[in-house]
């Protein structure tokens, strides 16, 4: 079975945005359902548009909610920020109301399940190669986000790096296929980080 989630997910993906991009769902729920906790106030939170425009959603279905935004591609983890979730390209036609979300009543996947699909990605790789490839990647994108003063995250995400190392892109069109790699990034990075991909950095 499954629900109209478009209004929901919009009120997910505008806390998100409105709360920096930079904090976990368990707190972006908290915002969204007018929770009074000490870290909401430190931070202002509970002046925001977005405070308390979830009350009529229960916590739990909350938790599903992201959850699946999350598998869909909406949102992203930012692992090397503690956690924190931020939007991703895709998710501008919901924002915007130009797309309709329809989510499963019963997201279908466990708790524990969701944990280890969020953990850092090498963990998952089965050789040497494929480390030591994902660990140039990280390099290249941590000198691009110092020059351009910018998070890592803002070049790719981690799960995109994920994808590069597994599906190995030898072309620009290769690389267009990867998960987080929209045109203008494919314009912007693309040939450094098939340069790391073919050895040459």
């Amino acid at each position: 079975d499954t629900w109209d989630a478009t209004q929901a997910s919009r009120k997910a993906l505008s806390a998100v945005y409105r709360t920096g991009q930079r904090f976990g769902p368990a707190h972006v729920i908290e915002v969204l359902m007018g929770r009074k906790t000490e870290k909401i106030r430190q931070n202002g939170h509970d002046t925001l548009s977005v405070y308390a425009i979830g009350k009529d959603i229960a916590q739990p279905q909350w938790r599903s909610v992201f959850r699946q935004l999350l598998a869909m591609g909406y949102l992203e983890v930012d692992v090397e920020g503690h956690g924190g979730v931020y939007l991703t390209e895709e998710s501008r036609p919901v924002l915007r109301g130009e797309k309709v979300v329809e989510m499963r009543k019963d997201p279908g996947e466990s708790k524990r399940a969701m944990t280890k699909r969020l953990r850092d990605f090498d963990t998952e790789f089965e050789n040497e190669e494929d480390r030591d490839l994902w660990e140039r990647l990280r390099t290249l994108r941590r000198e691009l986000a110092t020059s351009q003063n910018v998070p890592p995250y803002v070049i790719f995400s981690d799960r995109t790096l994920w994808e590069m190392v597994r599906f190995k892109p030898r072309t620009l069109e290769d690389m267009a296929s990867i998960n987080g790699v929209g045109v203008k990034k494919l314009d912007q990075y693309g040939l450094a980080f098939l340069d790391v991909m073919d050895g040459r950095r």
